[in-house]
């Protein structure tokens, strides 16, 4: 993927917005658009239905 893939993938450009400090709701597009889902999943490191990190057993 060149750089110029990049700036149009949202999942990268999500990641990007994060990276420059910019607020979860700067996404740019409209909402319930697979662009909106893939933008978030960049913004927020993690793919949707992905389920949280459980707790290590730490064999107490």
């Amino acid at each position: 993927m060149t750089d110029h893939d990049h700036a149009r993938d949202p999942t990268f450009e999500g990641m990007r917005a994060r990276h420059l400090g910019r607020h979860r709701d700067a996404c740019p597009y409209p909402f319930n658009s697979e662009a909106r889902a893939r933008w978030l999943e960049g913004f927020d490191g993690r793919v949707r239905g992905d389920a949280p990190d459980m707790p290590r057993d730490r064999g107490d």
